[in-house]
């Protein structure tokens, strides 16, 4: 009874304040941002996220993956989210995290977790992935394009 119960509650969390970037109805050119993992061992992953578009929240990769592998702590899987975008000049916040599916090794882990925003404008019909590097010397954060280049930022 315990379990559908919080899994029910994770999902009305995960839908409360979540901003949709591309308005109802719009009907012209959008671009993609994907959210990616690495590292992944039988309690963790690294990910990396779009967290936040002009501030706003947006849905999570992290919420979706703990809601998709409750119950299974010590084998999950990485539940990764894309999201439209529009091709206009937007502030895009980045974060890459060590994401346990467990509460309680999350608990007890090193957190190392980095943040960017940069701001730039999506080509229509381009495919972004956020990328990144999580160890204990240095981490960083970024978005690729379809051919693997690091998007700069508008001036």
């Amino acid at each position: 009874m315990k379990r559908p119960l919080l899994t029910a509650l994770l999902l009305i969390l995960s839908a409360c304040s979540v901003y949709d970037p591309v308005p109802e109805g719009y009907q012209g050119p959008t671009a993609t941002i994907q959210d990616s993992y690495s590292n992944k061992k039988p309690t963790s992953a690294h990910y990396f996220l779009l967290e936040r578009i002009d501030g706003k929240g947006i849905a999570s990769s992290w919420m979706a993956s703990k809601a998709a592998n409750l119950g299974h702590p010590h084998d999950f899987t990485p539940n990764m989210l894309s999201r439209q975008v529009l091709p206009s000049k937007q502030t895009f916040t980045l974060v890459g995290l060590i994401f346990f599916p467990s509460e309680v090794e999350g608990r007890f882990a090193d957190e190392r977790t980095v943040q960017k925003t940069i701001t730039f404008t999506p080509k229509p019909g381009e495919a972004y992935t956020v990328r990144g590097h999580i160890d204990t010397r240095r981490s960083d954060v970024w978005l690729e394009d379809s051919q693997g280049n690091r998007v700069s930022p508008n001036p």
